[in-house]
């Protein structure tokens, strides 16, 4: 058996999974890129923040967003479609406290201490 031509033919196969997988990256980054899903998730963080922030204390907002959570972390609103999901995160600043609840396709949010 001849194995001068063995190392060859795994360099190939490397080099052509590595070729593979930029290629599928890049089509799966222009495709999450032209959905628009991102810019969505931006649109709707300023919205919301912006309605938190002319929301009068002690006041209850539902927003109808269905697959999107919304959380806060220390100054940032935070819209992600899953529990994996990075999400986008907006500087948000409110003094009062906000308390989150998902109830089905709806997002119930509490600004202060509403009842």
């Amino acid at each position: 058996m001849n194995k001068r031509g063995f190392g060859l033919g795994w360099e190939a196969i490397f080099d052509i999974l590595i070729v593979l997988i930029i290629i599928a990256s890049t089509i799966y980054f222009i495709t999450s890129g032209t959905s628009g899903k991102l810019m969505q998730k931006q649109v709707l963080a300023k919205e919301v923040c912006f309605m938190l922030i002319s929301a009068e204390p002690n006041s209850v907002l539902e927003i109808q967003a269905e697959k999107i959570n919304f959380e806060r972390r220390d100054e940032n609103l935070i819209v992600k479609e899953s529990q994996f999901d990075p999400g986008y995160e907006y500087p948000c600043y409110l003094t009062e406290k906000i308390n989150f609840e998902k109830i089905g396709n709806s997002t119930k949010i509490t600004i202060g201490s509403a009842k």
